[in-house]
């Protein structure tokens, strides 16, 4: 099911039909936060000022996943066909929670770029081809809460989330407005208006890595989903084995682009946090991290390559 709200002058919502979208003036960008069952889209402005929000949700508790994300082309490529001033689409990266919501979260992840490719013609001939970012979790967040520190705990984190929305867009306090639009606006707001002033890089900068000693599990794969449902299904055999801490715990993917030392990655993906990364690179890539591993024959074997990684030492386990 597809609900739609326009933001009128003064906070009003008011209702609207999916044809209606285009004639909303003033849409520069487009905030995804997609998931499982309920999907929440913001069109903002190039001041980061939510000007339209969606909330797109499976129907019945039972909801066909294969339908959901049919439904869900179907509205974003209405509104990127129809949208002409939309220049930016930030799409939340998938955090891997349960095996259950692996197939459907990995579904939808590529749709816009389907869309994208399709309908190539199309957008060239715009005075600014759409371009689609895909944005980690946890940087849009820390972006979105500064000055303040984001809480542990998922819940905790979307409260926060929410707070903050509704303290700056008042209208947000209608409880109609789902928690997945919450996090569509805060990503929308932290990352759009940094783009639109020249600060696109505070997107993913990291702060200066301290080395550390950690604990590497590779797997070979041709796609994401084949590698996540491999790790989900064969990680209690793992030796050494994932920390208690980490088990049922959400995970995402960050892609490396082959360059530099991959030690200095993997400490400045993890930075200061204690978490589990899962680092994607090519399998021509880093050659002497798989002949260091002996893991040659896998590199040899698939497209790409994932390195789960955690910490070999961590707070209260030294």
């Amino acid at each position: 099911m597809l609900r739609i709200f326009e933001i009128v002058p003064g906070g009003e919502l008011r209702q609207i039909q999916l044809e209606d979208v285009p004639r909303v003036v003033g849409g520069t960008y487009i905030s995804i936060d997609g998931s499982t069952s309920n999907t929440g889209i913001t069109i903002l402005t190039s001041r980061a000022v939510p000007i339209i929000t969606m909330s797109l949700s499976a129907d019945g508790k039972e909801h066909d996943p294969f339908r959901y994300k049919v439904n869900f082309k179907r509205v974003m490529e209405y509104i990127l066909l129809n949208y002409q001033t939309l220049t930016n689409i930030f799409y939340e990266e998938p955090v891997i929670g349960y095996a259950g919501s692996v197939k459907a979260l990995y579904g939808l992840l590529p749709t816009v770029p389907e869309i994208l490719i399709e309908h190539e013609d199309e957008f060239n001939k715009r005075p600014t081809k759409p371009i689609f970012k895909e944005i980690p979790n946890q940087t849009w967040k820390r972006l979105f809460l500064a000055p303040e520190k984001i809480p542990s705990g998922t819940e905790l984190q979307k409260e926060a989330i929410r707070r903050k929305v509704e303290a700056m867009f008042p209208w947000a306090t209608n409880k109609v407005i789902t928690q997945d639009e919450c996090d569509a606006i805060g990503m929308g707001v932290a990352c759009g208006g940094r783009v639109f002033t020249g600060l696109e890089d505070t997107i993913t900068s990291k702060k200066k890595a301290k080395p550390f000693q950690y604990i590497v599990h590779f797997i070979g794969a041709e796609t994401d989903l084949e590698a996540v449902s491999y790790m989900l299904d064969e990680m209690d055999s793992w030796k050494p084995k994932l920390p208690a801490k980490f088990q049922g715990g959400t995970y995402s993917i960050t892609t490396l682009n082959g360059r530099g030392i991959f030690d200095n990655k993997v400490y400045q993906e993890m930075g200061d946090q204690d978490k589990v990364l899962i680092l994607k690179f090519k399998s021509t890539q880093y050659q002497n991290v798989m002949l260091e591993h002996d893991m040659t024959d896998l590199a040899s074997q698939c497209s790409y390559i994932y390195a789960v990684v955690w910490r070999k030492t961590r707070k209260g386990n030294k």
